[in-house]
């Protein structure tokens, strides 16, 4: 696999390009972005992770990918470089992700995706009849979901470590015309691995879903001091 930081470039095409876009550059626009520079087949299954950040006023793109990223415009400056993590039982390791956290849940007797914290906030409303604050619920809900991710993917959180940092909700209208609400959160904490075989499938495929909107996508470093 292949990490790069992709930014705009200098050159007038990124300049025209970064005017028009603006602080419009959401979850769809970054999406249709981000295919553009791994689309040499349109039917092509998707083979990267992205991730998307604001740096000093101006996009900064994070991929993972089979395939290194190619410019065919002049629009960015990409730096590439094998990733290839070796792993042992019992690593720790620092990780940062942008998430859609979701589980499987019974509706009008249907199995559905459903919003790991607006389950929760339903869930506390229905109990005091009050209006929970989103963040709030989504720092109560969201160990218990990385518990049951980890036995999945191969590590063992460490709940005192997490820190939720955001959690919102974005919507925008598909190419078909279909509208699309997605949540996500930030989040930060500390893990150990416990199968690096499942762990790294997971750093390669993404955790949770909506994945190719700029979600999933887990970054992984040692901690300070080890």
């Amino acid at each position: 696999m292949i990490i790069s930081r992709i930014r705009l470039s200098n050159s007038p095409s990124a300049g025209s390009l970064f005017r028009l876009l603006g602080d419009r550059l959401g979850a769809y626009e970054s999406h249709r972005l981000v295919w553009a520079l791994f689309a040499d087949d349109p039917d092509k299954p998707r083979d990267f992770l992205y991730r998307l950040d604001w740096k000093a006023g101006r996009p900064e793109i994070i991929t993972v990918s089979a395939e290194p990223p190619q410019d065919h415009h002049n629009l960015f400056e990409i730096e590439s470089k094998p990733y290839a993590p070796v792993l042992r039982p019992g690593d720790r390791l620092a990780f940062m992700v942008r998430v859609n956290p979701v589980w499987r849940k019974e509706v009008d007797g249907r199995r559905r995706k459903v919003d790991v914290v607006m389950d929760g906030v339903h869930a506390r409303r229905a109990a005091s009849d009050t209006k929970p604050d989103r963040l709030e619920v989504a720092r109560a809900v969201l160990p218990g979901w990385l518990d049951r991710q980890g036995e999945r993917d191969g590590f063992r959180l460490a709940p005192e470590a997490l820190l939720v940092e955001t959690y919102d909700r974005v919507e925008f209208v598909s190419s078909t015309r279909r509208r699309i609400t997605l949540a996500g959160c930030d989040l930060r904490g500390e893990l150990t691995v416990t199968d690096p075989d499942a762990f790294l499938r997971m750093l390669f495929e993404g955790l949770g879903a909506s994945k190719a909107f700029g979600y999933g996508l887990v970054l992984v470093r040692r901690p300070l001091g080890m």
